[in-house]
């Protein structure tokens, strides 16, 4: 049986710093997200390792990922708030990738054509 915790906090550092702790408690973490001024961390006890990664730009987030990539995980999330962007990897990977453009159309094009989602 899967067990599920979170964590949140308004400050980027120590909301790190929580996250840190959930990871000593055995957790991995697998979602993000930024609202309100709050980050909030969703973590599981799955079988895996978790690491993140955060940018204040979306080229350097970018070079992070790939990074992240080179190290073995695979980007399973990633958020953007108070001008910050944060993936979050998982190490077993699954041969994904992402994306991204300024807007939505552009993004749905480029999504069909990667031959993997369908409308």
């Amino acid at each position: 049986m899967v067990t599920n915790a979170y964590s949140y906090n308004g400050n980027l550092s120590d909301f790190t710093t929580a996250i840190q702790s959930r990871w000593d408690e055995g957790y991995d973490l697998v979602d993000v997200e930024y609202g309100n001024g709050t980050w909030f961390g969703v973590f599981q006890d799955t079988p895996s390792n978790s690491a993140y990664s955060y940018r204040s730009n979306l080229g350097d987030f970018t070079t992070a990922i790939q990074d992240r990539y080179n190290e073995g995980y695979d980007l399973v999330d990633v958020d953007y708030g108070n001008g910050t962007w944060f993936g979050v990897f998982q190490d077993k990977p699954g041969g994904n990738a992402y994306n991204y453009t300024s807007n939505l159309g552009d993004f749905t094009t480029a999504i069909q054509g990667s031959g993997k989602i369908k409308f």
